[in-house]
C-alpha cells in the first residue's frame, strides 16, 4: 500500500501480504543487478560451528575528530571482518533535533555538518568488499515522547525529510548502498495500541515505498523490544503488539532488538519471543533478524563477560536469525587507545575462541594525534555525546541502543 493514497485506510492482513509479494519482486530484481541478497551470511561466518554476529552498527559518534580517526576504524573493521561481522549499519546520516548531518549534505536540506562519518565508512567498506546498510534520519526528542507519534504534522516533517535525506544519500552514496535503515525504532509506547501500530506501520510503508521505488534496495527497521520491560510486559507481548504495524508495512528487515542486558530476560524467553516474530515477519514476506545490545560494562560498573552474551547468540542462532551488534565499538574493539580498550581485546580473545578463531593481536591507534583546528570543529547545535549504559536487569532501561542523544552547543565526546 502507499500511503499518499489513502493516508488513514486500514490495512487489511491479505492487502498487506499482497504489498509484501509486490515488493518482494521488487527487492529480488535490485538484488539480481546488484548481487545483494537478503539473510546471506558472509563465508567467514558460515564457516563457524557456533552463531555469531554478522554486522554492527557504527556510530557517527566513533568519528571523535582526531586525526587517528581513520586509522582507528580501519582496526575496527578489519577485526569485525576476521570474525564474519564484516558489514555495516550506519546508525543515521541525519540528527533531525540539531538539523545536523554526518556526511556533506546537500545545501537544498538546510542542514548543518556534524562530522564526515558517512563518506569515511563508505570508503572503508567498499575497499573491503563489505556491505554497508545506510541509516537516516534519528530524531531522539520524539523517541523520548512517544505521543508525538501521534502528531499528523510531525509523521509528514519526518516522511518528508527522511525521504529527501534518502534521495541526497542515495545521489551521492548509491554504489555502496545494500539497504536502508530507518533509525525510528518503536518502543513499546509507540505501538502500546493497535491503532498506533497500525499507523506507525503506514509511516514506515511511506518511506519503504520510496525507498524502493528509488533504488530497489531492501529497509530495515530496528523495533526496540526491551523498553516493553519497563512496563512489566513481557517480550511476547511486545512482539504481538508488532503485528499491525509488521503487516502494514513494506519493510524487508525486521531487526528486533533483544533485551541482552538490558531486561532480566533469559536467552530461553527471548527465543519464544522471537519464534513469535518470526511468524509475523514470514507472514508479511520480511525476514526477521536481532540487535544484541553488548556494553563493555553494564549500568552497575560490572564488567560484561562473554561467557554471559554467548548463551543468547545461541539461542537466537538456533532460530536461524541473522545476528547484528550494537556496537562492536564498544565491546569487542582490539584497540588499546579506546576506553576500556584492554578489556575489549581481552573480550574478542574470547569471542574469537567461542566461534572457533585465533586470538586477535592488540593494537594501539588511537592515541590523541596533532589535529587542525578545522578538524575538530563542529557546528553550534552539534548533537551531544553518547548517554550512559543502560541500567542492569531487574531495573528501568534509562538508554541504550534505542536513545541517541539530544543535542546541545559542544563538540561530541570521544566513542
Amino acid at each position: 500500500m502507499r500511503i499518499a493514497d489513502t493516508p488513514r485506510r486500514s490495512v487489511t492482513f491479505e492487502e498487506s501480504q499482497m504489498s509484501m509479494r509486490r515488493i518482494a519482486q521488487i527487492v529480488l530484481a535490485g538484488a539480481a543487478a546488484s548481487a545483494v541478497v537478503l539473510g546471506v551470511v558472509p563465508a567467514a561466518q558460515a564457516a563457524t560451528t557456533r552463531p555469531g554476529f554478522i554486522a554492527s552498527f557504527v556510530s557517527p559518534y566513533f568519528f571523535d575528530g582526531r586525526a587517528s580517526t581513520q586509522q582507528q576504524l580501519a582496526t575496527q573493521l578489519d577485526a569485525q571482518e576476521q570474525v564474519g561481522a564484516g558489514d555495516v549499519i550506519v546508525e543515521w546520516a541525519v540528527h533531525a533535533d540539531a538539523r545536523n548531518a554526518a556526511y556533506p549534505s546537500s545545501p537544498a536540506l538546510g542542514l548543518g555538518r556534524f562530522n564526515d562519518a558517512v563518506p569515511a565508512l563508505v570508503q572503508a567498506v567498499q575497499a573491503r568488499g563489505d556491505q554497508l546498510w545506510m541509516g537516516l534520519v534519528v530524531a531522539p526528542d520524539a523517541w523520548a515522547d512517544p505521543s508525538r507519534f501521534t502528531s499528523e504534522q510531525f509523521l509528514a516533517e519526518q516522511l518528508a525529510l527522511t525521504n529527501a535525506v534518502a534521495d541526497d544519500l542515495w545521489a551521492q552514496y548509491g554504489g555502496a548502498v545494500k539497504g536502508w535503515y530507518i533509525p525510528v525504532e518503536p518502543s513499546w509506547d509507540m505501538i502500546s495500541t493497535p491503532e498506533r501500530a497500525a499507523r506507525l506501520g503506514e509511516w514506515y510503508d511511506a518511506i519503504a515505498d520510496h525507498l524502493h521505488a528509488l533504488s530497489g534496495k531492501p529497509v530495515m527497521v530496528s523495533p526496540s523490544m526491551p523498553y516493553a520491560w519497563n512496563v512489566g510486559m513481557a517480550p511476547t507481548d511486545y512482539v504481538a503488539a508488532m503485528a499491525p504495524m509488521i503487516a502494514g508495512s513494506d519493510v524487508d528487515v525486521w531487526n528486533l532488538q533483544d533485551g541482552f542486558e538490558m531486561t532480566g530476560w533469559s536467552p530461553e524467553t527471548e527465543a519464544n519471543a522471537f519464534r513469535a516474530a518470526r511468524a509475523l515477519t514470514d507472514a508479511a514476506g520480511a525476514e526477521l533478524w536481532a540487535a544484541i545490545y553488548t556494553p563493555a560494562y553494564n549500568g552497575a560498573g560490572v564488567r560484561v563477560p562473554v561467557s554471559k552474551l554467548t548463551p543468547y547468540l545461541e539461542a537466537l542462532g538456533a532460530l536461524g536469525v541473522p545476528l547484528t551488534q550494537w556496537e562492536f565499538a564498544q565491546y569487542l574493539s582490539p584497540d588499546l587507545g579506546r576506553p576500556n580498550g584492554a578489556e575489549m581485546t581481552e573480550n574478542l580473545a574470547q569471542y574469537r575462541a567461542y566461534l572457533g578463531a585465533a586470538a586477535p593481536r592488540p593494537v594501539q591507534v588511537s592515541d590523541p594525534l596533532p589535529v587542525s583546528p578545522a578538524e575538530t570543529a563542529v557546528p553550534a547545535s552539534a548533537p551531544s555525546a553518547p548517554a550512559a549504559e543502560p541500567a542492569v536487569a531487574g531495573s528501568t532501561v534509562t538508554t541504550g541502543p534505542s536513545v541517541t542523544p539530544a543535542p546541545q552547543a559542544a563538540a561530541p565526546a570521544p566513542a
